[in-house]
Protein backbone atom coordinates (compact mmCIF):
# COMPACT_ATOMS: atom_id res chain seq x y z
CA UNK A 1 0.00 0.00 0.00
CA UNK A 2 1.21 3.20 -1.08
CA UNK A 3 1.10 5.80 1.95
CA UNK A 4 -2.22 7.81 1.04
CA UNK A 5 -3.74 4.82 -0.23
CA UNK A 6 -6.63 3.05 2.16
CA UNK A 7 -5.05 -0.61 2.74
CA UNK A 8 -7.17 -3.62 1.13
CA UNK A 9 -8.39 -6.02 3.60
CA UNK A 10 -6.52 -8.91 4.49
CA UNK A 11 -6.07 -10.80 7.22
CA UNK A 12 -2.82 -9.78 8.60
CA UNK A 13 -2.78 -12.62 11.75
CA UNK A 14 -3.04 -15.46 9.44
CA UNK A 15 0.71 -16.90 10.29
CA UNK A 16 0.51 -15.76 14.02
CA UNK A 17 -2.00 -18.72 14.72
CA UNK A 18 -1.26 -22.58 14.83
CA UNK A 19 -3.72 -24.01 12.51
CA UNK A 20 -3.44 -26.55 9.15
CA UNK A 21 -4.40 -23.95 6.54
CA UNK A 22 -1.91 -22.14 8.27
CA UNK A 23 1.21 -24.44 7.91
CA UNK A 24 -0.10 -25.29 4.47
CA UNK A 25 0.08 -21.95 3.67
CA UNK A 26 3.35 -21.71 5.08
CA UNK A 27 4.89 -24.79 2.55
CA UNK A 28 3.30 -22.96 -0.61
CA UNK A 29 5.53 -20.00 0.60
CA UNK A 30 8.40 -21.16 1.16
CA UNK A 31 8.41 -22.26 -2.56
CA UNK A 32 6.52 -19.36 -4.10
CA UNK A 33 6.88 -16.44 -1.41
CA UNK A 34 9.34 -13.23 -1.50
CA UNK A 35 9.49 -9.55 -0.01
CA UNK A 36 10.11 -6.30 -1.37
CA UNK A 37 11.41 -3.35 0.23
CA UNK A 38 11.07 -0.01 -1.21
CA UNK A 39 11.57 3.50 -0.09
CA UNK A 40 8.06 5.24 0.49
CA UNK A 41 6.29 1.94 0.94
CA UNK A 42 5.22 -0.94 3.13
CA UNK A 43 6.73 -4.05 3.08
CA UNK A 44 5.27 -6.00 -0.14
CA UNK A 45 4.47 -9.53 0.47
CA UNK A 46 4.62 -11.60 -2.77
CA UNK A 47 3.46 -15.23 -3.80
CA UNK A 48 3.79 -16.44 -7.66
CA UNK A 49 3.45 -19.26 -9.52
CA UNK A 50 2.39 -20.63 -12.79
CA UNK A 51 -0.59 -22.39 -10.82
CA UNK A 52 -3.64 -19.85 -10.38
CA UNK A 53 -5.33 -22.22 -8.11
CA UNK A 54 -2.58 -22.10 -5.77
CA UNK A 55 -2.73 -18.25 -5.94
CA UNK A 56 -6.04 -18.85 -5.32
CA UNK A 57 -5.77 -20.65 -2.28
CA UNK A 58 -3.12 -18.18 -0.80
CA UNK A 59 -5.72 -15.21 -1.77
CA UNK A 60 -8.58 -17.10 -0.03
CA UNK A 61 -6.43 -18.23 3.19
CA UNK A 62 -5.78 -14.73 3.75
CA UNK A 63 -8.84 -13.74 2.96
CA UNK A 64 -7.54 -10.99 0.63
CA UNK A 65 -8.92 -7.91 -1.24
CA UNK A 66 -5.85 -8.48 -2.96
CA UNK A 67 -6.23 -8.71 -6.84
CA UNK A 68 -4.66 -11.95 -8.49
CA UNK A 69 -2.71 -10.26 -11.58
CA UNK A 70 -0.75 -12.42 -14.65
CA UNK A 71 1.62 -11.87 -16.75
CA UNK A 72 3.10 -14.07 -19.66
CA UNK A 73 6.60 -15.04 -19.56
CA UNK A 74 9.04 -16.32 -22.23
CA UNK A 75 11.11 -19.09 -20.93
CA UNK A 76 14.58 -19.43 -23.61
CA UNK A 77 15.98 -22.66 -21.67
CA UNK A 78 12.45 -24.80 -22.98
CA UNK A 79 12.50 -23.15 -26.59
CA UNK A 80 10.86 -19.82 -25.94
CA UNK A 81 7.98 -21.29 -24.44
CA UNK A 82 5.17 -18.53 -23.00
CA UNK A 83 3.46 -19.47 -19.96
CA UNK A 84 1.70 -17.28 -17.44
CA UNK A 85 2.57 -16.62 -14.18
CA UNK A 86 0.10 -15.25 -11.11
CA UNK A 87 0.90 -13.77 -8.60
CA UNK A 88 -0.63 -11.96 -5.67
CA UNK A 89 0.86 -9.06 -3.20
CA UNK A 90 0.21 -7.91 0.17
CA UNK A 91 1.66 -4.76 1.30
CA UNK A 92 1.47 -5.42 5.11
CA UNK A 93 3.65 -5.30 7.84
CA UNK A 94 2.38 -7.66 10.37
CA UNK A 95 2.19 -10.33 7.33
CA UNK A 96 6.08 -9.36 6.66
CA UNK A 97 6.88 -9.48 10.07
CA UNK A 98 5.38 -12.96 10.74
CA UNK A 99 6.83 -14.55 7.69
CA UNK A 100 10.12 -13.00 8.72
CA UNK A 101 10.25 -14.60 11.93
CA UNK A 102 9.05 -17.89 10.61
CA UNK A 103 12.27 -18.02 8.14
CA UNK A 104 11.23 -16.71 4.90
CA UNK A 105 12.90 -12.85 4.92
CA UNK A 106 15.72 -14.75 3.32
CA UNK A 107 16.26 -16.20 -0.33
CA UNK A 108 15.44 -19.74 -0.82
CA UNK A 109 19.05 -20.73 -1.21
CA UNK A 110 19.07 -19.84 2.71
CA UNK A 111 15.73 -20.68 3.71
CA UNK A 112 16.25 -23.66 6.38
CA UNK A 113 13.10 -26.60 7.08
CA UNK A 114 11.34 -25.39 10.47
CA UNK A 115 12.07 -26.41 13.22
CA UNK A 116 9.07 -26.52 15.36
CA UNK A 117 6.74 -28.37 13.80
CA UNK A 118 3.83 -30.27 15.50
CA UNK A 119 3.31 -33.57 14.35
CA UNK A 120 0.21 -32.63 13.67
CA UNK A 121 1.21 -30.18 11.29
CA UNK A 122 4.17 -31.77 9.23
CA UNK A 123 1.68 -33.23 6.57
CA UNK A 124 -0.09 -29.97 5.48
CA UNK A 125 3.33 -27.82 6.00
CA UNK A 126 5.04 -30.62 3.22
CA UNK A 127 1.92 -31.54 1.27
CA UNK A 128 1.55 -27.02 0.46
CA UNK A 129 5.55 -27.33 -0.13
CA UNK A 130 4.86 -30.21 -2.87
CA UNK A 131 2.01 -28.10 -4.30
CA UNK A 132 4.28 -25.35 -5.15
CA UNK A 133 7.42 -27.12 -5.38
CA UNK A 134 7.60 -30.77 -6.65
CA UNK A 135 7.55 -31.54 -10.48
CA UNK A 136 5.99 -35.35 -11.14
CA UNK A 137 7.28 -37.38 -13.95
CA UNK A 138 7.57 -41.21 -14.86
CA UNK A 139 10.60 -43.64 -14.91
CA UNK A 140 10.11 -47.09 -15.61
CA UNK A 141 6.75 -47.11 -15.25
CA UNK A 142 6.30 -45.95 -12.11
CA UNK A 143 5.52 -42.26 -10.94
CA UNK A 144 8.61 -40.27 -9.66
CA UNK A 145 8.91 -36.69 -7.79
CA UNK A 146 11.41 -34.18 -8.29
CA UNK A 147 12.01 -31.88 -5.50
CA UNK A 148 14.31 -29.08 -6.07
CA UNK A 149 15.55 -26.31 -3.44
CA UNK A 150 18.56 -25.94 -1.63
CA UNK A 151 20.49 -28.78 0.09
CA UNK A 152 20.15 -28.15 3.74
CA UNK A 153 16.56 -27.52 3.51
CA UNK A 154 16.50 -30.94 1.25
CA UNK A 155 18.13 -32.85 3.90
CA UNK A 156 15.95 -31.95 6.53
CA UNK A 157 12.99 -32.73 4.25
CA UNK A 158 14.11 -35.79 3.96
CA UNK A 159 15.11 -36.98 7.23
CA UNK A 160 11.29 -35.82 8.02
CA UNK A 161 9.88 -38.07 5.41
CA UNK A 162 12.12 -41.10 6.47
CA UNK A 163 10.79 -40.99 10.68
CA UNK A 164 7.45 -39.73 9.60
CA UNK A 165 6.36 -41.25 6.12
CA UNK A 166 7.94 -44.57 6.03
CA UNK A 167 10.18 -43.04 2.82
CA UNK A 168 13.42 -45.45 3.35
CA UNK A 169 16.19 -43.79 5.07
CA UNK A 170 19.94 -44.33 4.17
CA UNK A 171 20.03 -41.61 1.25
CA UNK A 172 23.13 -39.04 1.32
CA UNK A 173 21.38 -35.65 -0.08
CA UNK A 174 24.62 -33.95 -1.76
CA UNK A 175 22.67 -31.81 -4.65
CA UNK A 176 20.33 -29.48 -4.94
CA UNK A 177 17.76 -32.23 -6.53
CA UNK A 178 15.54 -34.71 -4.42
CA UNK A 179 14.24 -37.56 -6.19
CA UNK A 180 11.50 -40.31 -5.09
CA UNK A 181 10.20 -42.44 -7.22
CA UNK A 182 8.35 -46.28 -6.64
CA UNK A 183 7.94 -46.94 -2.94
CA UNK A 184 8.90 -43.76 -1.46
CA UNK A 185 6.37 -41.86 -3.86
CA UNK A 186 3.87 -44.11 -2.28
CA UNK A 187 5.00 -43.63 1.19
CA UNK A 188 5.19 -39.86 0.56
CA UNK A 189 1.71 -39.42 -1.11
CA UNK A 190 -0.13 -41.67 1.81
CA UNK A 191 1.30 -39.21 4.42
CA UNK A 192 0.45 -35.91 2.90
CA UNK A 193 -3.41 -36.62 2.14
CA UNK A 194 -3.43 -39.13 5.18
CA UNK A 195 -6.25 -36.42 6.34
CA UNK A 196 -7.80 -36.90 3.51
CA UNK A 197 -11.77 -35.87 4.78
CA UNK A 198 -10.35 -32.25 5.98
CA UNK A 199 -8.30 -31.58 2.53
CA UNK A 200 -11.87 -32.64 0.58
CA UNK A 201 -13.58 -30.61 3.02
CA UNK A 202 -11.30 -27.36 2.81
Amino acid sequence: MRKGRPPKKVNENFFVQESKAMWYVLGISYANYSQNLQRGVYPENIWQSSSKPLIEIVKSCLESEHKIHNFTYNNIRKGGKDFEIYGLSTFNQRIYGSLAERGLDVPKQNRKFPKKIKEQYLDHFIRGFFDAQVSCGERHGYLMLGICYNIQFLQSLYSALVEHANVRGGREVTKSLLTLAGYDTIATHDFIYRNWDYIKKH
